[in-house]
């Protein structure tokens, strides 16, 4: 069984992120696997690139959000952030020796990416169902907050 099989559930709704998502998904199990292998090299790789596609995926969030107009953008980017901190946090301690990596330091990994993935992505993919219904219907009362200018 993976470490997220039973904790995350990627899908959110959009066909990108979910894609994303698995990904994430895919390079914690992974990093589960290589704590308990104990190899410190492919640790420290593995780290680095889930940095890397976390940046990679919240500059794709972003761009959708800013996009589409979603009214909550400032909040979720300020949510994105403070999560990159804690992950650059998480690994520099690591590689400064002072954090064994251990199913419980990992943990906090499989939190952050399920509270984040299944409540902020998920509040935007539920605010892109309603526009978009109410844009197919062309009804601007029903619209979500910053979603009229979609209409013209």
């Amino acid at each position: 069984m993976s470490a997220t099989s039973d904790r995350c559930d990627a899908i959110v709704g959009i066909r990108l992120l979910n894609v994303d998502h698995r990904e994430i998904e895919g390079l914690i199990d992974e990093l589960h696997a290589t704590v308990a292998s104990g190899d410190k090299d492919r640790i420290i790789r593995i780290l680095r690139k889930l940095s890397g596609f976390t940046r990679t995926h919240f500059a794709l969030e972003e761009g959708m959000m800013s996009a589409t107009e979603y009214p909550s953008l400032a909040a979720h980017r300020r949510c994105h952030q403070s999560l990159l901190l804690q992950l650059d946090s998480f690994i520099s301690l690591y590689l400064k020796g002072r954090l064994t990596l251990s199913p419980g330091s990992l943990s906090f990994l499989l939190v952050w990416y399920a509270a984040h993935s299944h409540n902020d992505d998920a509040q935007y993919a539920d605010w892109l169902v309603i526009r978009d219904a109410c844009l197919s219907h062309k009804e601007p009362s029903m619209l979500p907050p910053g979603a009229g200018s979609m209409l013209a």
